[in-house]
């Protein structure tokens, strides 16, 4: 997990009204030993124009593999976060969907080391 840890910026995504920041958004993901997840700071502007910042945690469970991981975030319930592929060096792609008796929603996510809108992290993760 420690090799996850560090900045991110958010090339893609599947459409998603749930998301406050629209535009220009990178995370930093500081992984910490003693809560064994991250808690990520997440920024960017919301379709207003507005700069928000978003404070989280992202962490595994004891029952799936590491990657399989969990956002906890205020006033959302936890949703999944599951890392499909990445070299944590230069991309990442992150699939999450909620299902319930009336609701489903799904998301995809490409995240870059860099804020660049193509090459090997839209890719690769096209290619998953």
């Amino acid at each position: 997990l420690r090799k996850y840890a560090g900045r991110w910026y958010q090339t893609h995504i599947i459409e998603n009204p749930y998301q406050p920041v629209t535009r220009c958004v990178h995370s930093n993901y500081d992984y910490s030993e003693s809560d064994y997840g991250f808690k990520v700071t997440t920024a960017g502007f919301n379709p207003s124009d507005e700069y928000l910042k978003l404070d989280f945690s992202v962490y595994p469970t004891k029952e799936f593999p590491a990657a399989h991981m969990l956002i906890d975030a205020p006033s959302v319930f936890a949703s999944p976060y599951e890392v499909i592929e990445t070299d944590y060096d230069t991309y990442s792609c992150v699939y999450s969907c909620v299902t319930t008796d009336k609701y489903k929603s799904e998301f995809g996510f490409v995240f870059s080391r860099t804020p660049q809108t193509s090459g090997p992290a839209a890719e690769k993760c096209a290619a998953v």
